[in-house]
């Protein structure tokens, strides 16, 4: 799944990165048994102290009623931490994780000089709103992710299918949009 997808990923740019190019990895404290197999996956193509974790100082979990106070101030913190590492270019592996987990996938209150890239996996719940977007909380807290989607500079859509959807439904510029054909691994 997605995890998959983002961590291939991740080895494939560590892998062709020039000498001239940094890779870091921001993990999340929030889910801590992802934490040491992530950087047992990653140890031969990231050096392990450009690996960063982030503690995110409250419950974050979107369905929970008192996330969006917990968003703002996790937002502060969040976006402190990535600004600090000075970043050319901040990859989010999925805008669309944290209803029911401990994720916070943000771009709002980012510097501006930081360049903002989202992959993107599928449109299903925009397209399809009655069965995947039923329920007003989820369709308010999936609108206002799509909001932070939006904001990106760079889409990398894991399909040509997927490109296709972003441009035509979202009105997305084509030239911002690319095909990755994720998923493929040694």
């Amino acid at each position: 799944g997605i995890g998959r997808y983002a961590l291939e990923l991740t080895k494939a740019l560590a892998r062709n990165a020039s000498s001239t190019c940094e890779i870091w990895v921001v993990l999340n404290d929030r889910i801590p048994g992802s934490i040491l197999p992530l950087r047992d996956q990653l140890r031969e193509f990231v050096p392990q102290d450009r690996i960063h974790i982030i503690s995110l100082p409250l419950p974050v979990d979107a369905s929970r009623k008192d996330s969006v106070q917990h968003l703002e101030i996790t937002r502060r913190v969040y976006c402190h931490a990535i600004a600090a590492l000075e970043p050319d270019v901040l990859l989010i592996a999925s805008m669309f994780e944290g209803w029911l987990n401990e994720v916070a996938p943000m771009f709002a209150g980012l510097p501006p000089h930081i360049s903002r890239a989202v992959i993107a996996y599928d449109l299903i719940p925009y397209l399809d709103q009655e069965t995947h977007l039923a329920r007003r909380g989820i369709r308010e807290w999936y609108f206002r992710q799509m909001d932070e989607f939006k904001q990106a500079q760079k889409f990398l859509a894991i399909s040509e299918n997927t490109r296709q959807d972003l441009i035509e439904h979202l009105k997305l510029p084509p030239d911002t949009v690319v095909n990755i054909s994720a998923g493929v691994s040694d």
